[in-house]
């Protein structure tokens, strides 16, 4: 709508980047709104030492291309951060992993046991798309969901917290919704797009947060302990893991950043299913799919929206 792309572009210089966020933050929100989901009601304004820094703003040099099988507007290919326009909505535009990201001061995270997930890897994407991507993984003794997921994908069987969504890995971290009860992770586009909110104690600066949001790795730059330096992160591998109630948890596929809110706690981020061609032929991602569409159609329905899978 007329003004609201003007903000993705109000300040004086705006790396592609933030460009590409912004816009895709905010085509999120307008799409959480056609389903009845208000974000402010679903949020508080990040204040204090949540709130993101000033130096998490400022333009950053591209020093690379975005990472493999990203895409970049052809729109804003080759244009340098202060020339980025003011653009309309498009679908799927994805930050370049390659590009320096924002971090503002960060937190950091006590050391974990050597049995801890944190120190060990999972078994190689590829084997896990072969084996199990779209499928139900049983749970540990019937009703141990989780576990059965963290035994199933580990070179060895970790220890985690079992009340946790999010569980770290070496080399990538593993989102868990349950599509049930109080819920708010919408899939969009069918399943294309997952809306995700982080934990409530969790804001920009969180170890976690940093990691999901520089997954694609690359040169980052960096303010710690008040001294700003750049660095080059490794890439993580984001995967999602979906249930609905009584059942075991599906395996979605990795997931590929597309934005994510630092203005608000908990913070949201959008999220693209890399793997949604091959998930939307197994019946247990499409089943999950019609769960949350079931969840939010009576909201949607008063706003006179039919058809959710077209969101």
């Amino acid at each position: 709508p007329p003004g609201v792309m003007a903000a993705v572009v109000a300040e004086e210089h705006v790396s592609e980047y933030e460009v590409l966020r912004r816009r895709n933050i905010l085509r999120n929100e307008e799409e959480m709104r056609r389903l009845g989901l208000d974000v402010s009601a679903l949020t508080n304004k990040a204040l204090g030492r949540f709130a993101p820094t000033k130096q998490s703003r400022r333009v950053v040099v591209v020093r690379g291309p975005p990472r493999e099988g990203s895409r970049r507007s052809e729109r804003l290919a080759g244009l340098g951060a202060a020339e980025a326009p003011p653009l309309p909505a498009e679908e799927g535009d994805v930050p370049g992993g390659g590009a320096p990201q924002k971090k503002r001061r960060v937190e950091h995270s006590a050391p974990a046991s050597a049995s801890s997930c944190r120190n060990l890897r999972t078994k190689p994407l590829s084997e896990l798309r072969g084996r199990c991507l779209g499928a139900e993984l049983p749970a540990v003794g019937g009703t141990q969901f989780k576990r059965g997921v963290m035994d199933a994908i580990g070179e060895a069987a970790p220890t985690f917290s079992r009340m946790s969504g999010i569980q770290e890995w070496r080399n990538a971290v593993c989102l868990f919704v349950n599509v049930y009860g109080d819920y708010k992770n919408a899939f969009l586009d069918g399943g294309r797009e997952i809306t995700w909110f982080a934990q409530p104690r969790q804001f920009e600066g969180t170890p976690v947060i940093q990691r999901l949001i520089h997954c694609a790795g690359g040169d980052v730059v960096v303010e710690d302990d008040d001294k700003v330096r750049e660095e080059t992160l490794e890439p993580t591998e984001v995967l999602l893991f979906c249930r609905e109630e009584a059942k075991p948890y599906v395996f979605c596929g990795e997931l590929t950043y597309l934005a994510h809110d630092p203005d608000r706690i908990p913070v949201r981020f959008v999220w693209q299913l890399a793997d949604f061609d091959t998930l939307q032929t197994k019946r247990p991602f499409t089943s999950l799919v019609d769960a949350c569409n079931a969840i939010l159609a009576p909201t949607t329905k008063r706003k006179g929206d039919s058809d959710l899978s077209s969101a």
